[in-house]
């Protein structure tokens, strides 16, 4: 347990460190404020979807549990399909 931890810790230290230098950046203004907008949507619309096709293209697939996440899938979507067909009347 401690180890996944330190791992998630290493992981959401850089992320956070990110966000914190960018609202640093904005509220001393170092920046002008023309900046952020098209700054957010290079980010948002270029930039994450790369590092999202990136990270699954080098993603160890061999390591997963596939019977295990199916089936928690499969529990998951048949729950919200009963909870779905419960509440029909009254939506």
């Amino acid at each position: 347990m401690a180890g996944s931890l330190a791992t998630a810790v290493e992981v959401l230290l850089p992320i956070f460190g990110l966000i914190l230098l960018g609202y640093g950046l904005r509220r001393w203004r170092f920046l002008a404020d023309g900046f952020w907008a098209p700054a957010g949507k290079l980010a948002y619309f270029l930039l994450l979807p790369a590092l999202l096709v990136n990270n699954l293209a080098t993603a160890p697939l061999r390591e997963l549990q596939i019977g295990t996440m199916a089936a928690v899938l499969a529990l998951g979507l048949l729950a919200m399909a009963a909870i779905l067909l419960a509440l029909r009347p009254r939506i």
